[in-house]
């Protein structure tokens, strides 16, 4: 996995329990069906927690909960349609360095 950007990989992995810094977002292009949300984004979500990545579509929603209880981020099969500022709210949950907590049903 990573190819001739394996080194660049394994850097951004080590990078991710360090919460006080902002780190960057990954994109990974292949076949369906190779382990990469499954084996690679489920065993990093691990370091938080064992139910599975925290979900784009749930932030995009408003709703950031589930983000404080794991910020590894999965957004799985493309960005969503709906979304017309899906770019914008990318850039600005990673250029964050903190978050307003908003859990659905809660004022």
């Amino acid at each position: 996995m990573g190819g001739a950007e394996q080194d660049k990989l394994l850097d951004w992995g080590a990078a991710v329990p360090q919460l006080d810094r902002q780190n960057c977002a990954l994109y990974l292009e292949g076949p369906p069906s190779i382990g990469k949300s499954s084996l690679f984004a489920l065993g990093l979500s691990l370091l938080w927690r064992t139910t599975g990545p925290s979900h784009f579509a749930n932030l995009m929603a408003g709703f950031n909960a589930d983000m404080f209880a794991c910020p590894f981020v999965l957004l799985d099969e493309g960005l969503p349609r709906s979304a017309s500022h899906t770019s914008a709210f990318i850039r600005s949950l990673i250029g964050s360095s903190e978050h307003t907590f908003n859990q659905k049903n809660q004022p």
